[in-house]
Parts: structure tokens; C-alpha cells; sequence
């Protein structure tokens, strides 16, 4: 009976037929994905199973978007939990879940300009990769912040937040100093990450 909800839920009509999209966001690595997506779906089509309103049941596709650090090494699918007989393969159902890792993407594919700049941020700030973070100057002050967020990349601008506007250019120097300083490379992202979010989390609600 536990109350089990996803991040974000958008519900689309594609091609004439109505369809729910849910987005759960993972900033660490969770060994539980796979069964929690499992029980949100399967929780959703109960309640609409239920409804006598409901004729047929709604699709829906649960997207695991993942901006950790790390490269995923957690399950994908309910089989990589446990071994399974030969034998009874055929028979298993098998959950799998449709994971995006935000260091991985594609971002030619993505249309809006902002959200495109927002991940190549978040990738480039993950690489310690200052040449990639100056071709973005045209990113949202918001942007480039909340890509520091994910990245716990904080130190490196706190000091050029003050005021209602911050020199996107100043702020890529500054972090890119930082980037020399810590010697960061790609893929190895070290220290506090959840103080570091909520520091500045606490700055752009002030």
C-alpha cells in the first residue's frame, strides 16, 4: 500500500492516442530502479484498471534520466538481479527500465537551443572541459547554474553569484581556473556533492 510517485509526469496525445510519459531523475546510482519503475507502472494501470470510466488501459513510458557522475552500473533489467533456470526463461517476465545518461546524450537531437546548451554544460563541466564550456555563452544565467547544481561544480563560481546578473563569460574563467586547481578530468568527479547542491540551491532562493 505505499504511495509510490515519479518526478515528472506529462500526459500526450501522439498519433491519436492518449499516453502518459513519466520522467524519474537519478543524480546517484540506485540498485532499486528497475523494481520501483516496475511499481510505478504497475500501480498506475491498477488505478486505472479500476476505474470504471476507463475502457482500455493508458500506455505508459517511464524515462530514467541519470546525471551522476559515474558511469551506471546498476541493473537495467529485473533479471540482473538474480539467476534464472534455463528452463523457465521463456516464461519470465522480464522489466526493463529506458535509462538516458545525461554524460552520453546525443545533444544534435535536441532542438531547443537552452536544453541542448544545459546538457553540453553539464557534460562539458563533468569533463573539466573549459574549450567546450566557452562555445556556450549564449546559455541562460539559470542554466549554467543549475548545471553546477548537478555537477556539484559550485566552488568554482560561488564567488561571481552575487547580484541579479552574473558574466557568463567571467563565470566559465572562473570555473575553468577551478577545473586546473582540483585537476579534474573526465569522468572523475570528486567530493561533496549534496552539500555543495544544497549551498547553491539556498543562493538562488534567496
Amino acid at each position: 500500500d505505499k504511495k509510490r510517485r515519479r518526478n515528472i509526469v506529462v500526459k500526450s496525445d501522439i498519433n491519436g492516442i492518449y499516453c502518459i510519459l513519466g520522467i524519474e531523475h537519478q543524480s546517484s546510482i540506485d540498485e532499486t530502479m528497475v523494481i520501483r519503475c516496475g511499481i510505478y507502472e504497475m500501480l498506475e494501470y491498477l488505478k486505472q484498471a479500476e476505474n470504471k470510466e476507463y475502457k482500455r488501459l493508458v500506455p505508459q513510458i517511464i524515462v530514467v534520466l541519470y546525471t551522476g557522475p559515474k558511469k551506471w552500473n546498476g541493473p537495467l533489467k529485473l533479471s540482473d538481479y538474480f539467476e534464472i533456470p534455463e528452463e523457465l526463461k521463456k516464461y519470465f517476465n522480464d522489466w526493463k527500465i529506458i535509462l538516458v545518461d545525461v554524460k552520453e546524450m546525443d545533444t544534435n537531437k535536441i532542438k531547443d537551443e537552452q536544453t541542448r546548451y544545459f546538457i553540453e554544460a553539464i557534460q562539458a563541466m563533468y569533463k573539466g572541459s573549459y574549450e567546450d564550456l566557452k562555445r556556450l555563452k549564449r546559455m541562460k544565467k539559470e542554466n549554467f547554474l543549475y548545471a553546477a547544481i548537478i555537477t556539484g561544480s559550485i566552488d568554482q563560481v560561488e564567488n561571481v553569484l552575487e547580484g541579479d546578473e552574473m558574466d557568463m563569460c567571467e563565470g566559465m574563467e572562473r570555473m575553468a581556473e577551478g577545473f586546473r586547481k582540483e585537476g579534474r578530468s573526465e569522468g572523475v568527479i570528486e567530493g561533496k556533492l549534496e552539500e555543495k547542491q544544497n549551498t547553491l540551491k539556498e543562493q538562488l532562493e534567496i
